[in-house]
Formats: C-alpha cells, structure tokens, sequence
C-alpha cells in the first residue's frame, strides 16, 4: 500500500498549520489595541486614507501619530501601508487587525516547511520546524501585539527570498534571481531585520549539496549587496539617522562584552520559554575583562564550535543553530538600536530552533515514544502561548505581567499610572508614579508624568521643578519643553513660553499639539502671521483635529476681520462637516 508522506500534499499540510494557528491564537481576537497600538495604528491619521501610499516611504511620520507617541524614528513602510489595507476594512476594530497577524503568522509557518522541505529533503523535520514556530510562546510578542506585524512581513518576505535563492541554487533559471531580488527589496521595506537574508542565503548555499565555490557564493550576493546599501541610503535620509541611541556601556567593548549575554539569555528563552516580559531589563556590562564578561564568551564559544562549527555534529542541528544566529545579527547593536533584547527579535530565528528539536525528535528509537514526547512538548507550547496571549488584552494586563515577573519594573509602574490617568484617577496614577521613581528617579519620562500629575492636582509650582528637572536629565525631551511653555502659557507669561515652545519644535517638528500652543503664544505676543502659520501647520500633521481651524477663525474675528474668518470657517466645514461648533459660528457670521 502507498503511504502519503507530508511533503506530497502541501495543500494538506497547510490547511493542518493554518488551522493549528488559529487555535493558538484564537482569543487574541478578544485584544485591543495595546502599548504602541495607538500610536501606530488609532491616531495615525496616515492610514485612514491609502492615497498616503508613496509617503510611506519617503516620510518619517506617516508611520506614527504626532507628539510623545511619535517621539521613535522607525521606518517600516509596508507595515503602515498594511495597516491602512486594515483600516479600510476594519475602520478601528481591532479584532480585523488582529486576525490579519493571525493569518500572516500562519503563512510564514507554512513557507518554513516548504523552505525546509527544500533544504533537507524530510517532511517530517520540516513540518515539526514549522509547527515549533508556530506555536512558541516567544512568538506571542509579534503576533498578539498588532504592532509586531513588521516582524511577520519581513520574516515572510525573507522566506520567500530564501525559497527563490534555493531554486535559483538548484536550476540556475535567471527568473528565480530576479524573484528573490524582489522578495528581498519588499523584506527590507518591511523591518530592517530583513538585512539577516544575506548570511541566511550564504548559510543556505553552504549547506546545500553540489554548491560552488565561496566566489560563485560571493558573485551571485552581490546584487542583494546593492540593494542592502541602497536600502540604508534611503532609510538614513528619510530618519536622518543610522543610530538609535549612542553605544551601550559608552563602547563596543561594553557592546560586544553585553550582547554575549543577550544572545545567551535568546537561547534560554527559545528552550525555557518562562517569564516572557515585554519591558526586560538587562544590565549592560561594562568590560570584556570582567568575570561575567569572560564567562558568557566562553559559553557562547563553546556553543558556537559544538553545535555550529564541529562537523561532527548533525547537519540539520548545526544548520539550526547558525540561523538562530544568523536571524539576530541585525539586532547584535553593531549599530546601536534602542533595546538590548526583545521576544519578538527572535521571530524568525525560532524556524532554526525547530530544527533542531526536529532533528532530535526523529532521532529517539521508538516513533511511539517520539510521537509522545513531541506530542506532550508541543502541547506545552500551545498552552503557554495561549495563556500568554491573555496577557495582551490591555494595557493593564500587559503591565501587569510584567510586574507579576518583575516586581521593580519603573517602566512599568509608569505604564500602570498613564492608564489612571487616562481615567482621571489622579490618586492611583501618582501613587505608580512614586513607585516608578523609587525604582528609576533619573528616568525623564517617568519624572515628566509625575509633573503632569502634580499639574492636575493644581500644583504649578511643583510641576514647573519637576518638568524642569526632566529637561536636566535628557535635553532631547521635546513633551518636557512643550509642558513648561504651557505652564508659562497659562500663566500668560508669553516670552517666557516662547522659547520652551520653540525648543520643543525644533526637537520635534512633527508635534502637532506644540505648533498648537505655539500659535496661542505667538497670537498673545501680537505675532499674527507667525500664529495663523503654526495653526495651519498643527492642522496639516493632524487633519483630524478641528482646533487648529477653530483657533483661526476666532483670532479673525477677534481682529475684526470677518472676510478671513469666514474664508477658514467654510474650509474648516468642508473638513469637519457635522462639528457642530463650525455651524453655530456660521449662523453668527451669517
């Protein structure tokens, strides 16, 4: 009789994984928008509309909305243009948002076994490889947070990539090259960890059979080499930076010395996935010649030669354990990001951990007893992730698993007081608060909220200390010069207000609410060109608000110059058709 084996049904297999998916996953359907959500996603005015399509790429804001909530230079322009697809669809129901993650997660599942398939010629290990990165829980920091998508596009685009390189590989036919070219130039616009394609298609080339020479190897990257460089190009001029942040410790030395111990806590995650945190704290070590600092190099070392060099060791687990690697090297800070770990940096590399317990699973004696184990472990992951999922249906939630596992996380006692105070539950907010500065009192941010909250308790004078101190502590705090300018603002204090409100655009030009405060001053201070200018600008970033319009038709009418007013007025009801204060100023006019 002949038997079917996995790899002669991909139809089948994929409506299996799709289906194994959608279970795991299901009750992220229940979240909401959570942790950068808002503002990628609900005040991001860019995505109401697809026509912003081509600034997508040319324009650093349309990612993100104004002000504090786009204070982060990131450029991923399919994302925003997939968000927007969302938008048309789904206006701001997150349960759309979320089931496209699901379906996006489910199909670089499925393009895992087929590139696996192709590698190594087993069916079975390729299956097992996907169904592992389908379903570990490290994966739930991309896929239930909506903002995490970037992670599922690139990591689908670079699959992609990886399949036509292999073809490429196998049959020579130009087409494929031309193929993966594409695939790579989408992976990158995408998330710029696509930039891991590279060593991912050397590491593939090297472990295929009959392959050439490193020279072929080298000739054939080198378009994909120009891309990569063009890409930076384009991405440096639109952020304006190559940077997040300066080198941690101060050095590479630091750097290097500290990301040992990254990538050792990456492998520790992918075999124990135990308190997953959204918000993880890692000490930076000063020096390679510390003892913490030898140790983890050693270790790494160690690793390195056994399980990825030795050729004596299994193929397959060697092939996994260098795209474990390999997939992290973007976020290795050789150029310094924001974070030193993050679950959801580990997406595509857990495609390389599932080989590996492939490998090992098909090895034990007995299929009975393999089948079991393999039945119990993925068991435990689907379970872990579900419960997982849970932690992201709020903000609350979110901060407080954090907590649960970190109980002197600031950051996230701060998360905990923003919410409060979204509620008006002042109290709450301000007792977070002065936990969060227990645990962090030189973080800026968390001292700037605790101004805010001393403002809504009417404590000006404090507030103005606080705010100041924030300035102390990190200059680059556009949100602290534009909170001391309002302070100075509604004290009518205008020239003392002017220079905060200036610092804070020239930090920030994309903040809305600051050209909004700045126009306030400058109308005070008799400036009324300079006003209706700022006015005209905070509308411009933030269309959606009809302030700025209201704003400018009163500074007319209260010139007497009903001609002008009235000239914005019918504007402002052009965009704001059913804001009832446009109409009523229109009957007055009228």
């Amino acid at each position: 009789m002949k038997t079917t084996r996995l790899s002669d049904n991909i139809g089948l297999v994929s409506i299996i994984l799709i289906l194994l998916t959608v279970l795991v996953f299901a009750n992220t359907l229940k979240n909401g928008f959570v942790y950068d959500d808002s503002a990628y996603v609900v005040h991001n005015h860019h995505i109401r509309d697809i026509s912003h399509f081509f600034s997508y790429f040319t324009s650093l804001q349309t990612y993100q909305s104004t002000g504090a909530e786009g204070q982060f230079k990131v450029y991923r322009p399919l994302v925003t243009a997939s968000f927007a697809l969302d938008y048309a669809i789904w206006k701001l129901n997150p349960v759309g948002y979320h089931l496209t993650n699901i379906l996006l997660h489910a199909l670089a599942g499925i393009l895992i076994y087929i590139c696996v398939i192709m590698l190594f010629r087993n069916s079975m290990i390729a299956f097992i490889s996907a169904l592992i990165f389908l379903m570990h829980p490290v994966q739930v920091e991309a896929v239930s947070w909506i903002s995490g998508r970037g992670n599922m596009l690139y990591a689908i685009f670079s699959i992609l990539t990886l399949i036509a390189w292999i073809r490429y590989t196998q049959c020579l036919k130009k087409q494929y090259i031309i193929y993966a070219l594409l695939f790579y130039t989408l992976a990158l616009f995408s998330k710029e960890m696509a930039l891991s394609v590279i060593p991912l298609m050397a590491l593939a080339f090297m472990f295929m059979p009959n392959n050439d020479s490193i020279k072929s190897l080298i000739m054939r990257l080198i378009p994909f080499i120009i891309i990569s460089i063009a890409y930076l190009i384009i991405r440096t001029t639109v952020i304006g930076a190559i940077t997040q942040r300066e080198l941690w410790g101060g050095s590479y030395d630091a750097t290097f010395a500290t990301m040992t111990k990254v990538l050792l806590m990456y492998w520790i995650k992918l075999l124990l996935p135990l308190k997953l945190n959204v918000l993880p704290r890692v000490t930076v070590i000063p020096s390679l010649l510390t003892a913490t600092a030898v140790a983890c190099v050693l270790l790494v070392s160690v690793c390195t030669y056994f399980c990825g060099i030795n050729k004596k060791t299994s193929q397959t687990i060697r092939f996994g354990f260098l795209w474990i690697i390999l997939g992290l090297l973007p976020v290795s800070n050789i150029i310094p990001l924001r974070a030193l770990f993050a679950e959801r940096f580990l997406y595509l590399s857990v495609a390389g951990f599932g080989c590996i317990v492939a490998y090992l699973f098909s090895k034990i004696p007995s299929r009975k007893i393999s089948f079991i184990l393999f039945l119990i472990f993925v068991t435990g992951l689907g379970l872990k992730t579900i419960k997982r999922n849970t932690d992201w249906q709020s903000n609350n939630t979110l901060w407080q698993s954090v907590l649960d596992i970190d109980p002197e996380n600031a950051n996230a006692y701060n998360g905990i007081a923003m919410e409060y105070l979204k509620e008006n539950d002042i109290e709450q907010a301000e007792q977070n608060l002065q936990t969060a500065i227990q645990y962090a009192p030189d973080n800026p941010y968390i001292n700037n909220n605790m101004a805010l909250v001393l403002l809504r308790q009417g404590k000006k004078h404090e507030a103005l200390k606080l705010f100041i101190k924030t300035l102390q502590l990190d200059s680059t705090q556009a949100l602290a010069y534009h909170n001391v300018g309002l302070l100075y603002l509604e004290e009518n204090n205008y020239k003392q207000a002017l220079p905060y409100l200036e610092k804070a655009l020239e930090l920030d030009n994309n903040y809305a609410n600051a050209y909004n405060s700045l126009a306030l001053c400058c109308f005070h201070l008799g400036q009324h060109e300079r006003a209706i200018d700022a006015w005209l600008t905070a509308s411009a970033i933030s269309p959606d608000d009809p302030q700025p319009y209201y704003n400018i038709i009163i500074s007319y009418l209260q010139r007497n110059k009903k001609d002008k007013a009235l000239r914005y007025l019918n504007e402002a009801i052009k965009y704001f058709p059913e804001n009832e204060s446009f109409q009523e100023l229109l009957k007055q006019l009228n």
